[in-house]
Order: structure tokens, then sequence, then C-alpha cells
């Protein structure tokens, strides 16, 4: 028995938006047959280099009106790459994700349940490493959703 999906769960639609962009899924180290995206942490020990991680919902708004809901999640996507073979990949995986999806509201497909309003990029800036053999970018997302079972 497989579990429903939330609405709000952003990971597979980005995931699959990161898969589908050659420039990006090239750089990517292969795991299991397919480009190293992940979207839950940690991720496998035997993961390789370059990888993506997408999170879940940092943070969910909204701005509702009198007969519309628009919630108004924020998402980060990391790269990380081992120093110092991996950091101009790195540099250029963050370059790419926000070309990728900075208003472009039709990059991910969020139907039946949503319609993309619009989506605004930050970054991409430093992402945390456990030590000084790890290079990590950043770009982080606000996207407004419009609720399409209302």
């Amino acid at each position: 028995m497989t579990t429903p999906a939330e609405p709000l769960d952003l990971s597979g639609p980005f995931r699959a938006a990161l898969l589908n962009s050659t420039p990006i899924s090239s750089l990517l180290g292969i795991y299991e047959g397919e480009p190293a995206v992940f979207t839950s942490r940690p991720v496998p020990a035997a993961a390789p280099y370059p990888q993506a991680i997408v999170s879940p919902p940092i943070s969910i708004g909204n701005q509702d009106m009198l007969k519309s809901i628009i919630p108004v999640p924020r998402i980060d996507i990391s790269f990380y790459g081992e120093q110092p073979d991996d950091y101009r990949t790195v540099e250029a995986l963050g370059y790419l994700a926000r070309k990728l999806f900075h208003r472009q509201k039709f990059s991910i497909d969020l139907s039946p349940d949503f319609s993309v309003i619009d989506i605004i990029c930050n970054g991409p800036i430093t992402a945390p490493v456990d030590d000084t053999n790890r290079v990590g970018r950043m770009v982080l997302l606000q996207l407004r959703l419009k609720d399409l079972s209302v």
C-alpha cells in the first residue's frame, strides 16, 4: 500500500525538472543508473558527487484572497561536490538551477492540484558543509501557487 502524496510535496516535481534539464543532469554523478538528485536527507553513503538535494518546504506562507487559496512555499535546492575537483561544477550547477527556475513558472508541473503563479530564486549562496573536503551551493526558491481545488 502506498501513502498518498501531500499536495504541497514539491520535491518530486522539482526532482523531475532537474533530471529533465540536460545542462544540470549531465554535470551530476550517477547513482543507481540516474543522475544524483535526492529528495531526502541524509543521502545514501554511496552517493557520488556532484549531487543535488531538493528540500521539502522550509516554510509555507499564504497570500489567500476571498475566493482563492494561494500558498507560498519556500524550498531550497542544494548542490554538493568534493574539493577542489568539483568547485567550478558546483558553482555552475547553482547558476543553472537559478536559470531553470527563476521567473519560469512552467518549469514544474503541479497539476491537477496547483498552478504556479510565479517562482522567485535567490542565490546561489554558499551551502553548509561538514568539512573542508566538500563544497556546496544553494538556490532558495519562493513559489506562489494557486490551489485549483477551490
